[in-house]
C-alpha cells in the first residue's frame, strides 16, 4: 500500500498531534493535581490565582472540543494502522503481528513507531522488512 507524500505527510501530523496530545494530557492532569496539593498545604489565599488559571484552562468549553477531535482521530488513525498494517507486504510478519497489537494496547508508542518504519521511510530496514521466500528468490532469478 503506497502513499503519496501529501498524505503521509497529513498521516505523520495526525500521529504526532496524537502522541503530543495524550503527553499534555498527562501533564496537565499532574500539574492539577500539584496545584491541589499545594493548595492544600499553603491553603487559601496564596494559590487561588494559580486556581483561576487552571479552571480557564481545563474548562469545558475549552477542553470538550478539543478532546473530543482527538478522540476522534485516535479512532481514525487506528483505523488507518490496522488496515495498512494487514495490507502492507513490506513488513515482516512478525513486525505485523507485534505493531499490530501494538496499535491496540500502546497506540502512542506503536503508531510512531510504525509510521516512521513503513509510511515515512520508502524502505524498511532490513531487520523489519519481508524476508524473500525461496520461490520468490527462484522465480526472479528465472525471469
Amino acid at each position: 500500500m503506497t502513499l503519496g507524500k501529501p498524505v503521509r505527510i497529513l498521516v505523520g501530523m495526525a500521529t504526532f498531534w496524537y502522541a503530543l496530545y495524550l503527553l499534555l494530557t498527562v501533564v496537565s492532569i499532574g500539574l492539577f493535581f500539584g496545584y491541589v496539593f499545594l493548595a492544600l498545604l499553603a491553603g487559601g489565599e496564596t494559590v487561588s490565582s494559580l486556581g483561576t488559571l487552571f479552571r480557564r484552562i481545563l474548562s469545558l468549553e475549552f477542553m470538550l472540543p478539543i478532546h473530543v477531535c482527538s478522540l476522534l482521530l485516535e479512532v481514525g488513525l487506528l483505523i488507518f494502522y490496522l488496515v495498512h498494517t494487514i495490507k502492507n507486504t513490506r513488513a515482516s510478519d512478525s513486525m505485523r503481528i507485534v505493531l499490530g497489537l501494538g496499535h491496540l494496547f500502546l497506540p502512542f508508542v506503536a503508531m510512531p513507531i510504525y509510521y516512521y518504519l513503513y509510511i515515512w521511510k520508502e524502505n524498511p530496514p532490513e531487520w523489519a522488512a519481508a524476508k524473500e521466500s525461496k520461490v520468490d528468490q527462484l522465480v526472479r532469478s528465472i525471469a
